[in-house]
């Protein structure tokens, strides 16, 4: 019940507080006095209606309601920048053009309690069919007679629903009797998947005897490698003995190379002395083994090409000795075994 009503800057009401009585209370005055703003001013808050600023007095500030009930105080106020709710300590904001839910279930008030000024009477005014519907509609009796139709409306669907299952399992009982060989079939579905596995089983092992031939197959390339790089020991060989010479050599020349030191020596002395047509036969000599030091020198180079290239061998020679090992290994795990092919021991 409410209490008290206060407006404040509401249509024509600078400040109003009006405080009820328990019971009916009648409120009269003149014509414009502000009567029906207090109904506007109830609806407004119940009802967030109307929408705008037409409700604010013209001197304008602050607008505000008050509802004082049995328990709470509602309140509604709106300034230029704020529109809120309050319930007791609780605020509301934000709420668009709705009502709190708060607020709503505190008041519980619908358009019943609200009757306009030129409203008919409430339910005298009304035929006895709408008086008897509006309490069908209070004691729910609308709700009862809606659940009984939808009801019976399930028990129609249920019992078309019940005879088409009828029909029908007469109509599969009857198509049962064509899979009487249902078991023999089952047995033939059996064996079939029986002879699918034993064929996968087969398949599988197919593919494990390729790959053993592909690895066979790539064994021999390989064995084939080794039997080439073993033909080109002998050519190892051979660069061994040439390396032997080169050394041979090299001491030559180092021999050749002090005489030439000597010789440079006399080949000074000769610029100064007297006895140069007495040494023209050493001179002779001495162009012979410049001659024969040119040559030696081109047997150094060549010596050397031939040094690199035997070291270059001889490291190769050492990879396919390590190579030939490791694949000689390989092929003793083979040995003893059969050839998948032709069945003989490898």
């Amino acid at each position: 019940m409410i209490k008290s009503l206060k407006l404040i800057n509401f249509l024509s009401h600078r400040k109003s507080l009006l405080e009820f009585s328990p019971g009916v209370n009648v409120i009269v005055g003149e014509s414009d006095a502000g009567k029906s703003a207090l109904i506007h001013a109830i609806r407004w808050v119940m009802d967030n209606r109307p929408l705008g600023d037409s409700y604010r007095s013209n001197w304008g500030g602050l607008t505000k309601v008050v509802l004082r009930l049995d328990n709470n105080i509602v309140t509604k106020k709106k300034t230029d920048k704020e529109h809120i709710y309050k319930l007791d300590k609780l605020i509301f904001k934000a709420f668009k053009t709705s009502v709190p839910e708060e607020v709503l279930l505190t008041l519980n008030m619908s358009e019943v309690n609200l009757q306009a000024q030129l409203t008919p009477h409430f339910l005298i005014s009304k035929s006895p069919g709408e008086v008897a519907q509006y309490f069908n509609g209070i004691a729910k009796l609308d709700q009862i007679d809606s659940s009984l139709q939808n009801i019976n409306k399930n028990i129609g669907q249920i019992n078309s629903k019940l005879k088409y299952d009828s029909e029908n399992k007469i109509l599969l009982e009857d198509s049962l009797l064509g899979f009487d060989n249902v078991g023999y079939m089952e047995t033939i579905v059996n064996e079939l998947e029986r002879l699918h596995k034993s064929f996968m089983d087969n398949e599988e092992q197919i593919k494990d005897i390729t790959g053993i031939l592909t690895d066979l197959e790539t064994n021999d390339l390989d064995v084939r490698s080794l039997n080439t790089l073993i033909e080109s020991g002998k050519l190892i060989e051979e660069m061994s003995i040439l390396s032997k010479a080169k050394i041979e050599k090299d001491l030559k020349i180092s021999t050749l190379y002090k005489i030439i030191g000597k010789l440079e020596v006399l080949e000074d002395g000769i610029g100064t002395s007297n006895k140069l047509l007495a040494g023209e036969n050493k001179v002779r000599e001495l162009g012979t083994m410049c001659n024969a030091y040119d040559f030696l020198n081109e047997s150094i180079t060549a010596l050397e090409k031939l040094i690199n290239r035997s070291a270059y061998l001889d490291q190769e020679r050492m990879e396919v000795s390590e190579e030939h090992k490791s694949w000689e290994e390989e092929f003793h795990k083979f040995k003893g075994h059969k050839c998948p092919t032709c069945g003989a021991l490898i």
